[in-house]
């Protein structure tokens, strides 16, 4: 088992003693989103998120109406500001966090600010911070009145953009404003442009010591001169690389002023550019609540009642994502969105009035297809049954009973193919001869067969298959098509002799069989391999006969642990790799004709294996009922895919990985289609990130001891505090991979101990002494 990330620390137990704690770290078109989502079932105290940041740890961090909490990806620690005065607000309204990485500034809802330091688990009162201090700049308006800033740290700095932004205490002639004001300082020019509530837009120039306005602008500032009939307000500003800055106002009119062109555009969520004009909403209904660009270069803009909008420069307009996508459910919100965020792997947080909704708009691993209710221009609801791709890149989707879907290669729905009779219509398998012409198996037993546009060519209904269904042909050396049928007989078309051969054959290996033939397996020696409802066979198309069959034996533990056999493979000349039903992974090796099988976990639990390949590293890919696993056959390291919640609206079944011609590997459960390229999610297994203690309870209390892990510095526990749990996380989010954590601690696991779902080693009744706890992925 390679180690990719190990932390630990040291436990020491003695009477009257410590614990004593160090810790050490070892390095060894728009798409469709797959949103997460983070709401009070899972611990957050309220649904109205108000604001989001991320410390240099990794750990997220929410403000709601009821303070603050911390994310590690699966537990919510909250944390009680004891620094509220009666009648003051809880309500968390902002959040950033500090440079150091050691602080998190917290803006209540009245305009509190607040230091919160996770090391010592304080807050701090900041109110000071808005006095400027004696020796900030005064800045002179055209009347003469001095005006200065006083920073109150809650502002963040882009060095991409090289800005500072954030909100700011304003001192006119030394008088407070009520109001605050919202700044955007442009480091390179040392120009801060400030909004103030009733005064609009003003200008701050570090060089001048002037303050500019619609009123006084000898610059002839092309903003402040544009600008100087918009509506008052607190206009919030983002700069993005394009050089535009955006300005908004929790209205339903937004701007961008393009400072290459001196150009200002002005858009409207009543009918902004490229989406339809809202049904039954006034104007008023729409507002801007935020807009942040992420690390691509992409501008999002969150609103109260329009969604999430992304801007495309190119066409100037807006894709519109929200409730609901054509395969999967959007964001989860009522009206609206509060704050959006990008977090350091790359994915979008947004605060909404139910919780937060969580997607990583370019990791998108897994491509789906399925039956949308209502849209004609869909995968009928009918049970998906066979995939393959044509070359000219189209993808044909058989179903049961509902003929071939078409669709494009980005995906995209484009017709459907039904023929004549119901039974012609119930598409089981699918195959490319070397013509590049679609034999398509049908639950007759009739082949019809397309050309590579998916336009019929021809239809047949040969007798030799005697009206039974096809559940999947494969094609030899030769070129000669095979046809397994569902009474487990085999059908050949020979491309020489232009007819059909079938093989009503009695097994050499003793008994026969009726049952369905799931797939027809020919490895690189030629040798048949064929598998079904009654175990294993091995055909010889010579003589037309099965030389073995291989089935469960009740006091034989080298036999095939299950009689149902789907998926198979070639590991390599000398082991196939079968999937059963309810009897998991099997390994053959046909020199000695014994059979090993795979434990998916250490309680050797039953699962079922149905689709199996091999990828170019060798590694062994097969899916379960609900999962996808990749095995790493020399290791015997297992590595599952983390299928996000609502992905799949059905379990996988008896099926093959079909590989297209770009490398995407495409499986099917009942209901749906899905495609992944492997070589992407193996790439991610190395962006694990380091493993954290996020939690320490005693007798199921918490102690919060990230300021002794930061100092190494010892933990004193008192003898009888004996009982403990560990918590810890890799403070990733999103991951397609789904992470396994061991743990052990020295003296009383002697070896490594598999983490559960919690994340959590507990241990009870320790006795005095010294120990070392553990921790790795």
């Amino acid at each position: 088992m390679r180690c990719k990330w190990q932390i630990s620390f040291l436990l020491i137990l003695i009477p009257f003693g410590s614990i004593s704690a160090q810790i050490h770290t070892v390095t060894p078109s728009i798409p469709e989103y797959r949103f997460q989502y983070l709401d009070n079932t899972n611990g957050l105290l309220h649904n109205e998120v108000n604001a989001i940041t991320q410390d240099k740890r990794g750990y997220i961090w929410l403000g709601t109406p009821k303070g603050l909490q911390r994310y590690d990806g699966l537990r919510l620690q909250h944390y009680i500001d004891s620094t509220i005065n009666a009648g003051e607000s809880i309500i968390v309204a902002g959040l950033c966090s500090n440079e150091a990485g050691t602080d998190i500034w917290v803006r209540t809802r009245d305009w509190k600010i607040k230091k919160f330091n996770w090391l010592s688990q304080q807050f701090e009162r900041r109110d000071a911070d808005n006095i400027p201090d004696t020796h900030a700049k005064a800045y002179t308006d055209a009347n003469g009145i001095k005006w200065q800033i006083a920073e109150n740290r809650m502002h963040e700095t882009d060095l991409q953009h090289k800005t500072i932004t954030g909100y700011v205490t304003i001192y006119k002639e030394g008088e407070k404003l009520a109001a605050p004001a919202f700044m955007l300082k442009d480091l390179a020019t040392n120009r801060t442009w400030i909004s103030i509530k009733d005064k609009g837009l003003l200008l701050f120039d570090e060089h001048t010591g002037l303050v500019y306005s619609k009123e006084f602008n000898p610059l002839r500032d092309p903003l402040l001169r544009q600008f100087a009939g918009k509506p008052p307000g607190t206009w919030q500003m983002t700069a993005d690389c394009n050089g535009n800055l955006w300005l908004y106002s929790r209205a339903a009119l937004f701007y961008r002023y393009n400072n290459r062109t001196k150009k200002l555009s002005t858009y409207s969520l009543q009918q902004p550019p490229g989406r339809s004009p809202a049904n039954g909403n006034s104007q008023e209904d729409f507002a801007v609540t935020c807009v942040i660009e992420d690390n691509h270069g992409v501008v999002w803009i969150g609103t109260e009642n329009a969604g999430l909008l992304r801007f495309d420069p190119q066409a100037d307009r807006f894709d519109v994502i929200n409730h609901s996508q054509k395969n999967s459910p959007g964001i989860n919100y009522t009206y609206g969105i509060n704050f959006l965020y990008q977090d350091r792997e790359e994915n979008i947080w947004i605060g909404t009035d139910k919780g937060a909704s969580i997607f990583s708009p370019y990791k998108n691993y897994f491509s789906i297809i399925r039956h949308e209710e209502n849209n004609p221009g869909s995968l009928p609801k009918k049970l998906v049954s066979a995939v393959i791709e044509t070359r000219s890149g189209d993808l044909l989707i058989g179903t049961s009973g509902g003929g071939i879907s078409v669709y494009s290669k980005d995906w995209n729905f484009r017709k459907s193919i039904m023929f004549n009779e119901p039974e012609q219509n119930g598409i089981y398998s699918f195959l490319e001869d070397d013509d590049g012409k679609i034999w398509t198996g049908c639950e007759d037993g009739r082949i019809h067969i397309l050309d590579s546009a998916g336009g019929l060519l021809n239809s047949i209904h040969p007798p030799e298959l005697a009206g039974s269904p096809i559940y999947t042909m494969s094609k030899d050396q030769k070129g000669d098509i095979w046809f397994g049928s569902g009474d487990e007989k085999l059908v050949k078309w020979s491309g020489e002799e232009k007819s059909f051969i079938k093989y009503d054959e009695t097994s050499d290996a003793g008994g026969s069989s009726s049952s369905p033939v799931n797939t027809i397996y020919i490895d690189h020696a030629g040798q048949f391999w064929i598998t079904g409802f009654e175990g294993l066979r091995q055909f010889d198309p010579v003589r037309g006969l099965s030389t073995a069959v291989y089935l469960p034996q009740k006091n034989n533990r080298y036999s095939i642990s299950a009689k149902n056999c789907f998926g198979i493979t070639a590991l390599n000349d000398s082991i196939l790799v079968i999937g059963t039903g309810n009897g998991g992974l099997n390994f053959f090796n046909k020199n000695t004709k014994r059979f090993t099988r795979f434990s998916i976990d250490d309680k050797n639990n039953t699962y079922s294996a149905f689709a199996v390949r091999k990828d170019v590293a060798g590694d062994i890919w097969f899916t379960t009922d609900y999962d996808i696993f990749k095995l790493n056959p020399s290791t015997l390291q297992l590595s599952a895919c983390n299928l996000e919640k609502g992905l799949m609206n059905s379990f996988f079944r008896p099926g093959k990985f079909y590989q297209t011609r770009s490398g995407q590997w495409i499986t099917w459960t009942y209901a749906e289609v899905l495609g992944f390229y492997p070589d992407r999610i193996v790439a991610q297994e190395k962006n694990i990130w380091p493993v954290t203690i996020t939690g320490f309870r005693v007798f199921d209390k918490p102690l919060f001891i990230d300021d002794i892990l930061n100092a190494g510095e010892p933990v004193k526990l008192k003898h009888h505090e004996n009982f403990i749990s560990i918590d810890f996380a890799s403070l990733g989010f999103m991951a397609v991979n789904q992470v396994k954590y061991y743990y052990r601690l020295t003296g009383i696991d002697p070896d490594w101990v598999r983490a559960g779902s919690s994340q959590t080693a507990s241990y009870t009744k320790l006795e005095p002494g010294k120990y070392s706890f553990q921790v790795k992925t």
